[in-house]
């Protein structure tokens, strides 16, 4: 009996706890190799930049865009000083990996 009292306590907090539409904050990632946090800051509503810095790789190093779910390549950049960039347009959020 205890617990469903606990449990009906706590849907309602669970319920108000959640995030409004709207509210959104730049999501930050971390990439491989030592590096700093990568911030994804989206410029359009259906577009995004994605900006890193990355420490131990030379310059020139190829990085890819992979999809989360299948692994296919969609997108490369390379590094210059440490640093990337990727750009692009998206119909909705979706899990990306760099490698």
């Amino acid at each position: 009996m205890k617990k469903y009292l606990l449990l009906m306590l706590l849907v309602p907090a669970f319920a108000l706890a959640q995030v409004k539409k709207g509210t959104t904050k730049p999501v930050t990632k971390t990439a491989t190799k030592k590096a700093k946090p990568v911030k994804a800051v989206s410029t359009e509503a259906d577009g995004y930049v994605i900006n890193g810095n990355i420490v131990g790789l030379a310059d020139g190093t190829t990085l890819k865009l992979l999809n989360g779910s299948s692994g296919a390549e969609e997108q490369t950049t390379t590094t210059k000083k440490g640093k990337f960039t990727f750009t692009g347009k998206t119909t909705s959020p979706d899990f990306k990996v760099i490698g």
